[in-house]
């Protein structure tokens, strides 16, 4: 039998652990106090309290300087790796980073970033059940029983760590499931684009 199985199309996802590790305690320092000045909104559509309407604008928060630097290190490498011209790369810009917190039964439905190139998130603060899921765009219908492989698989989940930087492609459709145990989790989110 003479054949071929070629993959096309991959949807890449970007991961960096201990990002700004050390600054940890002063990022969270930050966020707490952004919150508190700016509030945060809860919807059914966002299930935790988040600063995505009241302060989106978090990268222009001069103690976040170091944070955003690391990030955009991590996305000139992530884009290289995706063979984005280096011009291209460098007039990218943050368009909006903004912070979600919350708690037991928090979740995010599934959703995608449009409008950018880019988006991320960055934890700070977690429990060790959290995972952002992501999802394959389409269904495929496959047998009862089957074993995953990269041409199956329709979500993969990755663990919510502090210090952990995720990077993805805006329409890459993401979310969490409802966190079933008490204990806070703070993420900041952001979108990159031209």
């Amino acid at each position: 039998m003479n054949h071929k199985i070629e993959n096309w199309f991959p949807k890449p996802i970007y991961y960096a652990d201990n990002v700004c590790i050390d600054q940890l305690p002063t990022i969270e320092e930050v966020i707490r106090k952004i919150i508190k000045d700016s509030g945060t909104i809860k919807t059914d559509y966002l299930g935790v309290e988040s600063t995505h309407e009241t302060e989106n604008n978090l990268h222009e928060h001069p103690e976040l300087k170091i944070l955003v630097n690391n990030i955009f290190d991590h996305i000139l490498q992530f884009s290289q790796h995706l063979g984005y011209d280096p011009i291209d790369i460098f007039s990218m810009k943050m368009q909006m980073m903004w912070a979600n917190i919350s708690d037991q039964h928090g979740y995010n439905f599934t959703h995608t970033h449009a409008g950018s190139i880019f988006s991320g998130a960055y934890y700070i603060k977690t429990v060790p059940e959290n995972t952002i899921t992501f999802f394959n765009n389409h269904e495929t219908l496959l047998p009862a029983k089957h074993k995953n492989t990269i041409y199956s698989m329709n979500v993969v989940n990755y663990e919510c760590i502090p210090g952990r930087l995720i990077l993805f492609k805006s329409d890459f459709p993401h979310g969490n499931v409802p966190q079933k145990q008490p204990g806070e989790k703070i993420v900041i989110s952001f979108n990159v684009g031209y």
